[in-house]
């Protein structure tokens, strides 16, 4: 048996690595900045909402600069947390960014009980909201991947990476299609039991002030008022009554 020479044991391969970078202190400056602006939009959105819509953009967009990172330190595992993170941020945005259905559905219940509403057609109100709200809030996780990837992108044509590139995004433009669907029906039920509430409330109050309007539906409804109220003359007043209470109770104590 021969020994084994050492030396023929290297083996040297020359490959070029397609990797796209905008470097550390561009990503780290570019993701600060981009993260703060995100935040103050955010404490903005109370004022207007489409203040909301932007920090999305935005903080997708410092996610994707704060992707390369990672790679400055050769962290494996710091590109598929930055992938669930936007994933988070994204659903997370889009289920605040529903304020506007909690509106429309509002308005509509306004409509059920007679008063003046701002839509027209409430349910187009809706069916224009949820697209474009899916649209926009959709957008975001592709400039990301432009961000991440680079303009052309530089990753390698594989059929793993094609795929795994398409069902991330997939997954997260699914996500918030479920998200904003979700919101809508949540919203409608809601609103929907606390008009169905304060119109029998209304019912009740107005049936309470009219006695007599009251006791027609009773009796409509099938109750049998001649067993409550007999033996009480027709003619009978409330201060016989009274009195007939009073002469019972003073021939019981003479007893």
């Amino acid at each position: 048996m021969h020994k084994n020479i050492e030396a023929n044991d290297v083996a040297i391969y020359e490959g070029t690595v397609n990797s796209f970078s905008w470097g550390l202190s561009v990503s780290f400056i570019a993701a600060v900045i981009l993260l703060a602006i995100s935040l103050f939009l955010i404490n903005l959105s109370s004022k207007n909402e489409k203040m909301r819509l932007v920090a999305v953009y935005t903080g997708v967009a410092a996610l994707g600069f704060a992707f390369h990172i990672g790679q400055a330190f050769s962290l494996i595992w710091w590109g598929p947390a930055i992938l669930v993170v936007t994933a988070l941020w994204v659903w997370r945005m889009t289920w605040s960014s529903s304020e506007e259905f909690r509106l429309i559905h509002e308005d509509y219940q306004r409509a059920r009980r007679g008063v003046s509403t701002m839509y027209a057609d409430h349910f187009e109100a809706l069916g224009d909201g949820r697209r474009q709200l899916s649209l926009i809030l959709a957008l975001p996780i592709f400039g990301m991947m432009a961000i991440v990837l680079g303009v052309p992108p530089q990753m390698a044509s594989d059929r793993t990476n094609l795929i795994s590139l398409v069902v991330y995004m997939a997954v997260v433009m699914i996500g918030v299609w479920i998200l904003l669907a979700k919101s809508d029906k949540m919203y409608g039920n809601l609103f929907g039991r606390l008009t169905d509430v304060e119109v029998k409330a209304t019912r009740i109050e107005r049936d309470l002030g009219d006695p007599a309007r009251l006791l027609n539906e009773l009796a409509d409804d099938g109750l049998d008022l001649t067993a409550i109220f007999e033996g009480v003359s027709t003619t009978a007043t409330v201060s016989d009554l009274v009195s007939d209470n009073n002469i019972d109770e003073g021939v019981n104590d003479d007893a």
